[in-house]
């Protein structure tokens, strides 16, 4: 036993002799690295926050993007140390309200129509370098005006046609998702007062070519009307609502009109820092790689990049946006700024027209031509 204490001492002695010996040299190894380190994040041009805006003008058939958005500009976070990327989501109100108080963000996401090209920084530069040559042909035209970029799509959702199950078959009606066929069953549901046949976005609807009386969106969601033409989003409302134990039971039609207006846009404001820029033009990279625009799937949105990424990933889609793939892959999109000039308008008319006034839907469809040919 004192043989054992005697050997187990001296290996105690032996260690603490090399630990004095050879702890100083990685200690300060250590330490010069940590220097190094710091001195080599030292290198960024900012530090600091970048408030980028992100309001939600429609939203996606599942989850948030407003996750997406994080997810996507953390990856920045971590790649530039100092710098801090402040995404916030915001509904129109909010956004109005920030406005109204003076207040700014660096980067915007925005739904179409929601604002002017004023108080943006033009982005031909970052186009001229081939940082935007990825994004299909048609899009980037929707987000100029006078011949300059302004805003960049990054990603875009669809409508459909949906109906209550049990609706139309108390009523014994039978639809498929065209306006010819829509119209027929709608107006033979009209003759009796019991039954309210459709809802839904006044625009698209009119656009589509229906040519009854359409009713409010919620009117659909409380169970009240047979059919609707609505976003993928309702569809997944409803799903979730089913799913719950509570709604009532749906069927999605897709349609076979290519436009939309549910597309979602980031820009720059105009003054924004200089030593800022290069950050903010990466944010925007960061919207539009393929590992990005392939997770828009998760959402059951589009991405405005090759379809060739989308294809990998058409497993995740709903059966809605599956059957509509077709026909949105080559979409008709609004200038988003035209739109936001003209969307009041278009409003009234269509409502005009949904109620049977030719004029207002001869207004409609010249307005319509106008903001799809964009400025």
């Amino acid at each position: 036993m004192r043989v054992f204490r005697k050997f187990f001492g001296f290996l105690m002695a032996v260690g603490i002799i090399i630990y004095l010996v050879f702890a100083p040299n990685i200690i300060r190894q250590g330490i010069l690295q940590g220097r190094v380190s710091h001195w080599e994040h030292e290198k960024e041009s900012f530090s600091g926050i970048i408030d980028m805006w992100h309001v939600v003008g429609f939203k996606a058939h599942t989850g948030s993007v407003s996750s997406w958005l994080i997810k996507q500009t953390k990856k920045l976070e971590e790649k530039h140390f100092g710098v801090y990327i402040n995404v916030s989501a915001m509904t129109l109100d909010e956004y109005e309200a920030r406005i109204e108080r003076g207040e700014e963000a660096d980067v915007y996401s925005f739904p179409s129509g929601l604002m002017y090209s004023d108080g943006f920084l033009p982005l031909d530069g970052i186009a001229d370098e081939g940082r935007l040559s990825h994004v299909r042909d048609g899009f980037l035209k929707s987000g100029m005006y006078e011949g300059k970029l302004y805003a960049i799509p990054y990603m875009y959702s669809g409508y459909c046609l949906m109906q209550n199950t049990e609706l139309m078959q108390k009523a014994g009606a039978q639809t498929d998702a065209s306006a010819e066929s829509i119209n027929k069953v709608a107006e033979s549901m009209a003759q009796n007062e019991k039954i309210t046949p459709i809802s839904g976005d006044y625009i698209y609807s009119c656009r589509y070519g229906i040519n009854v009386q359409v009713e409010q969106l919620g009117n659909f969601r409380y169970g009240s009307t047979c059919m609707t033409l609505c976003d993928f989003r309702e569809v997944g409302d409803a799903e979730r609502r089913i799913k719950n134990g509570k709604g009532f039971t749906v069927t999605a039609y897709a349609t076979d009109d290519p436009y939309t207006d549910l597309v979602q846009y980031a820009a720059v404001r105009e003054d924004v820092e200089t030593e800022k820029l290069e950050y903010v033009y990466e944010i925007l990279d960061a919207l539009l790689t393929p590992e990005a625009q392939g997770e828009l799937a998760e959402l059951n949105a589009y991405g405005v990049t090759g379809f060739d990424d989308v294809k990998k990933t058409m497993e995740t889609y709903s059966s809605v946006a599956y059957d509509a793939f077709s026909v949105y892959s080559t979409p008709e999109i609004p200038n988003c700024f035209m739109y936001k000039r003209h969307r009041d308008a278009l409003r009234e008319d269509a409502m005009a027209a949904l109620s049977g006034d030719g004029d207002a839907r001869k207004r409609f469809d010249e307005r319509m031509r106008e903001i799809c040919r964009g400025k």
